[in-house]
């Protein structure tokens, strides 16, 4: 197996990123959506158009163009392709029978759902715009040549000969300049200097032409790399994944109402589906879009874009014809201004909303894998030509990355069940020990019903790990052999080794599978953790013996659904506890909202605007322990709180019919009409100790009570038990007799009053009771 695949330059060892089930499933997922502008790309070339080797032009407008209307179209036999491999035909010709008339019809009608424009004209025309904003955009004013900090010392000795050009001593030059700041700069951090990449010369493209042909021609020197100075925006480039799921006609509503939306804004669009390729995974239909971000129309009189035609006036080259670029901004601020907003975020939301608004369910995500609660990890982007690399089993560096983060996530997802596993054993045991008290046979059960779970989960959790190591270690042969033995209707390019490379993988996975759990000891194992199972049952039905009840007899509560049910695989079981992390998070964020959550006696229920990824989740997972104790706990919660809310409300009923009584018992009666003195008594009046007979004071007892505040009714007080007799409150102090002095020197100037009483008051009567004394407003009654 070494020889061969020596032989062939794999290293099968390595995982590959390349799988055949989906990393996301369950409810819903978070789609791929990738929004890149596009500029005009130069590079270093000779003054005779010639492109120095080491630098590749990128493809241009026109290209890309016809790219995306190429790959959209579907010919006869890409289309008999499809209907063999979905039919699994090995024979077209004897087990499937087309009417060719028939067969054109159906092309005709995927290729005019499969390109949607809002551009005017024939595809000429449309492909004209994009060359021709491509053309108008501003030309970077310079470009630029970089070298590492790291050969100061190389390009300072080859710049001191006397046959070195002038601009390597300018280089080198810079070059020793920028080495020198970043140590100062590094130093004053207090960190230790790191090399990095720096402009040394700014050039043109024939100058970054000559000079790197001289480079050439001096092998042992380290030539600078070329870095394009700043370009303007040409379009945008969009890459949408669609359901997998969905009909051809669903895929063309999505595609048209996404071009639609851009068309509203003022884009300039061009939207294609593009189908898998014979040699990509038959999941991959996608959609592409070019979008021109400014509005645009064609001029017949001038046989040109808007956009691309100059006008002199006042003796400048003007466009006046060019209309605004499509720009978004956010609601004013309170001081009216408009913030920038993030166009992509804005863009994959929209998009998202079409597919869902399509397919009549959540379909997909908005927002991240942490957003939603799914434990992923982000895969980059793998391009063409690394996905062929792969396929054939040649390590990338971006496929080694993205193939260690899928391992990693099925591995934490495997601990992570564990864990949760423990969790609920951890909560279970803290209920049944209080139940069990001093029961020592109760006891005794409990204890070796928790032994026996952690020894169940364990036993899974070493199982699932070496699913996944298994896994891991055949999937780069399995890449492979999927690459070099396709499924039927696929074609295939041959080449001069895949003889040899199918041997080395085939080699592979019968090592592996020499080295693996044969399948005599999975089944062992499974026996093993079946019989383990059962002890974990009777150990828990002596527990309930033992505390007097039987657990496996709760009813449990019931998730009745108002919607139908949906469609749709199962997820994969290295997934199914992620998926299950997002019903937990959903519950924790949203289960105590009573708006949201319904309970009815053993029943449970979601309101229709809850997504409907997550109706899916609770039919699925709804059932299992865990979620069936936190339904109980929200369940009592919510009876608790109900009793508690009562109460609560009874006693502040009462407490309100208390004070309403104490409120009526100092109520007095309707008095009678009385006589009141508005004069206001002199100070030496209000000095003197005022004498009240016992007549009176009977009188006074026996009007209604006073209803003043403490500190004026503290005042004057009349001794009960020694009628006749009155007792005054100690005199001011120091300071309040100085002020009441000046008061009697001074005294306040009286405005005017009306003279008598208002005509509600009669006046005072020879035979009414003398008025109450007021305490003085200035002493302590105040």
């Amino acid at each position: 197996m070494e020889a061969l695949a020596s032989v062939v330059g794999v290293d099968f060892h390595q995982p590959s990123p390349l799988r055949r089930q989906a990393r996301q499933s369950g409810g819903g997922r978070v789609p791929h959506f990738d929004m890149k502008p596009i500029g005009k790309s130069h590079v270093p070339t000779s003054k005779g158009g010639k492109v120095h080797h080491r630098s590749k032009a990128k493809g241009r407008a026109e290209k890309h163009f016809d790219y995306l209307r190429d790959g959209a179209k579907v010919t006869i036999v890409s289309h008999l392709d499809y209907i063999q491999r979905d039919h699994a035909v090995a024979d077209l010709a004897e087990d499937l029978v087309i009417d060719m008339i028939d067969e054109q019809v159906i092309r005709a009608g995927m290729n005019a759902r499969a390109i949607v424009s809002n551009i005017p004209g024939s595809p000429e025309r449309q492909r004209s715009l994009f060359v021709a904003a491509e053309r108008c955009e501003r030309e970077p004013r310079v470009h630029h040549l970089t070298a590492s900090t790291a050969n100061v010392a190389i390009y300072d000795r080859v710049a001191g000969f006397a046959s070195s050009p002038a601009w390597l001593r300018d280089m080198s030059a810079r070059l020793k300049v920028a080495r020198r700041e970043g140590e100062a700069e590094a130093a004053a951090r207090g960190r230790p200097f790191e090399d990095q990449q720096v402009v040394v010369a700014d050039v043109t493209p024939e100058e970054a032409f000559e000079r790197l042909t001289w480079c050439d021609r001096h092998p042992s020197f380290p030539a600078p790399e070329w870095q394009q100075g700043r370009t303007g925006r040409s379009h945008y480039r969009f890459v949408q994944e669609l359901p997998i799921d969905a009909t051809p006609q669903q895929h063309g509503q999505i595609l048209r109402a996404a071009v639609q939306m851009l068309a509203t804004d003022g884009w300039m669009a061009v939207g294609v589906i593009h189908q898998p390729d014979p040699h990509g995974d038959k999941r991959n239909v996608h959609i592409h879009v070019d979008a021109y971000d400014r509005p645009a129309q064609w001029l017949e009189e001038h046989g040109a874009w808007d956009f691309e035609v100059v006008v002199r006036r006042n003796g400048k080259d003007t466009r006046s014809y060019r209309q605004k670029k499509v720009s978004y901004r956010a609601e004013p601020d309170s001081s009216g201004r408009r913030a920038k907003v993030d166009t992509a975020k804005l863009m994959r939301g929209r998009f998202i909303d079409i597919v869902n608004g399509v397919m009549g369910e959540e379909c997909y995500l908005h927002g991240t894998y942490k957003e939603n609660g799914i434990e992923l990890t982000p895969l980059e982007h793998m391009g063409n030509r690394a996905m062929a690399h792969e396929r054939r089993g040649q390590a990338t560096e971006v496929g080694s990355r993205n193939a260690q983060r899928i391992v990693n996530d099925e591995l934490v997802a495997c601990e992570m069940k564990a864990e949760t596993a423990k969790t609920v054993l951890a909560r279970d045991m803290a209920l049944i020990v209080p139940a069990v008290g001093a029961n020592a046979d109760a006891l005794a059960a409990a204890r070796r019903y928790e032994r026996v779970s952690r020894r169940l989960i364990q036993r899974r959790l070493d199982m699932e790990v070496a699913d996944v190591v298994v896994a891991a270690a055949r999937s780069r042969a399995e890449a492979v052999i999927a690459t070099l033995v396709p499924e039927p209707g696929r074609r295939m390019k041959p080449r001069s080794d895949d003889d040899a490379l199918l041997a080395a993988a085939r080699a592979h996975l019968a090592w592996v599978a020499r080295h693996s759990p044969s399948d005599n000891e999975r089944a062992l194992e499974r026996k093993r953790i079946a019989r383990i199972e059962a002890q974990v049952r009777a150990a828990w039905d002596e527990v309930a013996a033992a505390i007097g009840g039987n657990a496996s007899h709760d009813p449990g509560i019931t998730y009745v659904s108002t919607r139908p049910a949906p469609g749709g695989s199962l997820p994969h079981p290295d997934y199914e506890e992620q998926v299950r992390g997002r019903l937990r998070r959903w519950l924790g964020r949203h289960g105590r909202d009573e708006e949201r959550l319904v309970f009815a006696e053993d029943t449970v229920r979601l309101l229709p605007d809850v997504p409907m990824a997550i109706d899916r989740l609770m039919r699925q997972f709804g059932g299992e322990e865990e979620f069936q104790n936190w339904l109980r706990d929200e369940q009592v919660r919510r009876a608790e709180q109900a009793v508690t809310n009562a109460r609560r409300e009874r006693d502040k009923q009462a407490a309100q019919q208390r004070a309403d009584a104490e409120r009526r018992d100092r109520q007095p009666a309707e008095p009678r009409a009385v006589d009141i003195a508005t004069a206001t008594p002199s100070p030496q009046t209000r000095a003197q100790p005022q004498r009240v007979d016992s007549a009176s004071a009977d009188r006074r007892d026996a009007r209604p009570l006073d209803l003043r505040s403490k500190d004026q009714s503290a005042a004057i007080k009349v001794d009960a038990g020694r009628p006749g007799e009155t007792r005054r409150r100690p005199g001011p102090g120091p300071e309040r007799g100085e002020k009441r002095r000046r008061h009697e020197q001074h005294p306040p100037v009286r405005l005017d009053k009306p003279k008598g009483p208002p005509p509600t008051i009669r006046s005072k009567g020879p035979n009414d009771d003398p008025p109450i004394p007021w305490p003085d407003p200035r002493g302590h009654g105040r």
